[in-house]
């Protein structure tokens, strides 16, 4: 079992001023997904595990981001313990996160208009404001 961490939302959601990170999170999703493909018939599994944002030191400067986005803070025990348990089930994708994160990705996946209407594009100041400089 071999686990790939990606980010929240596994680069299926580009926040403003995020493209590149989304990008590179799709790209490592849809790796994981061929190389299962390729690798079909062997006991070699990947997998894509995607944490939510956590309280940890080198997150605390997107803290308040977060919290306006109405995103809550997960423990790093508590992301420890899924990775273990996707390791555990050989899951080849899991992604954590709760109602916002899971409605805008949701939202996004039937149509990105719909989730640039219910508030994604209006992010993009708020994000700017706790983008590291």
């Amino acid at each position: 079992m071999i686990v790939h961490l990606g980010g929240a939302m596994d680069g299926r959601v580009a926040l403003p001023l995020m493209s590149a990170y989304a990008a590179t999170r799709g790209a490592l999703a849809s790796y994981v997904q061929g190389v299962n493909r390729e690798l079909a018939g062997t006991d070699v599994v990947l997998s894509f595990f995607g944490p939510v944002p956590s309280n940890t030191e080198s997150e605390s400067r997107y803290f308040e981001m977060w919290r306006k986005l109405g995103v809550a803070l997960c423990e790093p025990d508590v992301v420890a313990r899924e990775i273990l348990t996707t390791i555990r089930q050989r899951r080849r994708a899991h992604i954590m996160g709760g109602g916002p994160l899971k409605m805008l990705t949701l939202a996004n996946a039937l149509s990105p208009s719909i989730a640039d209407a219910i508030g994604l594009r209006r992010f993009s100041k708020l994000i700017q404001q706790h983008s590291p400089r």
